[in-house]
């Protein structure tokens, strides 16, 4: 997913893509940071979704407390009610999880982009990511 956009408010910084491009900076006293890689200044969240491969050969159990994420970062907000906007969030990454035996999920497997920063004319909230979860073909079993 991309980075939320700055709404047209030229003191507010953009966030970054998920492929880790930095976020853009406040150009406005109290303007908040776009969340990147890394975040734009100031208080822009470090990282991005980024890209996360599973591979599992066998059975994949996720537990009621577990979860597999690539979610965006949050946007800088900003510093005050008549300062410059909050930035925008980076996208969410990409997430491709295989399994060769059976899959039980019962936590949670997410790819959602960063919120925006608050305050003034706020950005945007990053895109939503991609997950891909699927059975391995089995008719072509990885050699031990």
């Amino acid at each position: 997913g991309g980075g939320g956009a700055s709404l047209g408010s030229p003191i507010a910084g953009g966030g970054g893509s998920s492929t880790g491009g930095s976020g853009g900076n406040g150009t406005a006293p109290g303007g908040g940071g776009g969340a990147g890689n890394p975040g734009g200044s100031p208080n822009g969240g470090n990282g991005t979704g980024g890209l996360l491969i599973l591979i599992v050969r066998g059975n994949l159990k996720i537990g009621p407390n577990g979860n597999i994420t690539t979610n965006g970062s949050a946007g800088g907000s900003a510093s005050g009610p008549t300062s410059g906007g909050g930035g925008g969030g980076s996208g969410g990454g990409v997430l491709y999880v295989y399994y060769g035996g059976n899959l039980t999920n019962n936590g949670s497997i997410t790819s959602s982009g960063g919120s925006r920063g608050s305050g003034g004319n706020t950005a945007g909230a990053g895109g939503a990511g991609t997950a891909v979860i699927s059975k391995l073909n089995v008719a072509f079993p990885a050699a031990n």
